[in-house]
């Protein structure tokens, strides 16, 4: 697997009135990914390593561990699903196929939904 990293920086000149650029302070965005896809998002935290599979899932996203307060996000930003208890699964056959995030006390990541 190649993992590749690609620095993106974004800035906006301006000109004063003698012709000289202004540059304001740069915002650095890094961005990081793979050539090669497992079915696995894997985030290494506090050197636990968390799986989501199948990704992409069709009914039901598992997890490698229980994960409390778990939130997914659809890609306009709302909130679709919403999970206090812990759980080492949920269920996503009533959403959209397309691309989703997710938020928990352990995890940050995404996942993709498709339909059989």
């Amino acid at each position: 697997t190649t993992n590749t990293s690609e620095t993106i920086i974004q800035s906006t000149a301006t000109t004063d009135g003698s012709g000289n650029y202004l540059m304001p302070p740069m915002s650095v965005l890094i961005l990081e990914y793979n050539n090669t896809p497992t079915g696995l998002y894997d985030l290494n935290l506090n050197n636990s390593v968390i799986q989501l599979f199948p990704n992409p899932a069709d009914n039901v996203l598992r997890f490698s561990e229980p994960l409390k307060n778990i939130e997914v996000f659809n890609s306009n930003g709302q909130k679709v699903i919403s999970k206090i208890e812990s759980l080492d699964n949920i269920s996503v056959k009533e959403l959209t196929p397309g691309i989703y995030f997710i938020r928990s006390d352990k995890l940050i990541g995404k996942f993709i939904v498709k339909n059989d």
